[in-house]
């Protein structure tokens, strides 16, 4: 049974990938073809930008878990080289969080000359996603750490 639920997490995983990379391209070449009305573009683009940036994140921190998945896979999972997935992973959640604070300020003035002040929720959202990706890493390094101590302590 676990080795089939690694496989389907490795699916949506591989598919959730596919769902960003297209939304990036479908995105990329609708902003070539019909660009940003020119009011707008000073707070649209870095928003894109950081959008961009963010997806470059989550592709590095999917391959970081892939790398995990792969360990768990193969009852590796209580090796330093786990750790050290978890470690970066919680980096990556953690500049993922960074890029969209600093984004935050557009998201406001877009959110100003729009009247839409949801929009500053929408900037928030994964800045929160961000810091839970964090939190989530940094508690499994822990666990995986406790683990190699027990591990070691009973060898």
């Amino acid at each position: 049974m676990e080795k089939y639920s690694m496989k389907i997490f490795k699916i949506l995983l591989i598919l959730i990938a596919a769902f960003i990379l297209t939304l990036s391209i479908i995105g990329l070449i609708s902003i070539i073809q019909d660009p940003v009305n020119p009011t707008y573009r000073y707070i649209l683009y870095p928003i894109l930008i950081a959008i961009y940036l963010s997806s470059i994140l989550i592709y590095l921190s999917f391959y970081q878990t892939w790398i995990f998945l792969t360990y768990i896979e193969k009852d590796q999972i209580f090796m330093t080289s786990s750790i050290s997935c978890m470690h970066q992973i919680k980096i990556y959640g953690l500049i993922f969080s960074a890029i969209y604070i600093i984004a935050l300020p557009f998201f406001y003035l877009l959110a100003n000359a729009d009247d839409a002040p949801g929009v500053i929720f929408v900037g928030m959202t994964p800045l929160v996603l961000g810091i839970l990706v964090y939190l989530f890493a940094d508690i499994f390094k822990k666990i995986i750490q406790k683990g190699i101590h027990i591990q070691s302590t009973n060898s």
